[in-house]
């Protein structure tokens, strides 16, 4: 479970978001949805431990991030981008370090990529990396911001499906997303954002939209 508690954020003089709270049970997969500028990817970076803000978030989980544009090293291998935060957070011996490594790549079918590095692979092949990298740390909070925005069909399916089974595993994922077409099926909560607050929410289990007109129509 993570919880935020008025949660407020202030850059360079300007207020990105304003005091706002929400609960995200554990196993669940939510999104934050809204305008360009709305606040989403700056409240992922607060959770994410990467922006000092106001306010209080309560877990005890680990967590993994998962940028927009990867952030993948390009000077390594996609095995490498993988064992660095084995070996630099994690501090496991190498041999351990390099088999648990290459099981993660192998479960996103990148076993015959692991030599390559991020310049030689596709949008879909650098995000599988990235969630590998973020995987290798068993994280049971899983960050997305905009995950689909440089995918394909086919890539935007085969991450849905790869959401599904990180939920089935009990990963929480929280996502920041445009794409309306795709959460369909396996969203549990939604948040609906603007200027900086929350200003609809959604939870799939015994509410209806009757009175949510935004996240209706992302949901529609």
């Amino acid at each position: 479970m993570i919880e935020g508690k008025n949660i407020s954020l202030t850059l360079k003089g300007k207020k990105i978001l304003n005091n706002l709270s929400f609960e995200i049970g554990k196993g669940r997969l939510a999104a934050f949805i809204g305008k360009s500028g709305a606040g989403k990817t700056s409240l992922l970076k607060c959770i994410g431990g990467l922006y000092s803000h106001e306010g209080t978030f309560i877990c005890e989980e680990k967590k993994g991030f998962v940028f927009q544009e990867y952030h993948l090293f390009p000077h390594m291998t996609a095995l490498g981008n993988c064992l660095h935060p084995l070996c630099k957070v994690m501090k496991q011996p190498p041999e351990l370090a390099l088999a648990k490594a290459r099981a993660v790549l192998e479960s996103f079918g990148m076993q015959n990529y692991q030599e390559a590095y991020p310049s030689q692979l596709s949008g879909g092949q650098q995000q599988r990396i990235a969630l590998a990298r973020a995987l290798c740390l068993d994280p049971q909070i899983l960050l997305f911001d905009e995950p689909t925005a440089a995918l394909d069909p086919e890539n935007k399916q085969l991450f849905v499906e790869i959401l599904r089974k990180l939920k089935d595993q009990g990963v929480t994922i929280l996502i920041s997303t445009h794409d309306q077409s795709l959460l369909k099926g396996i969203l549990d909560q939604v948040y609906f954002m603007e200027g900086g607050e929350i200003i609809e929410s959604y939870d799939a289990l015994g509410e209806n939209l009757e009175d949510k007109p935004h996240i209706q129509g992302f949901l529609q």
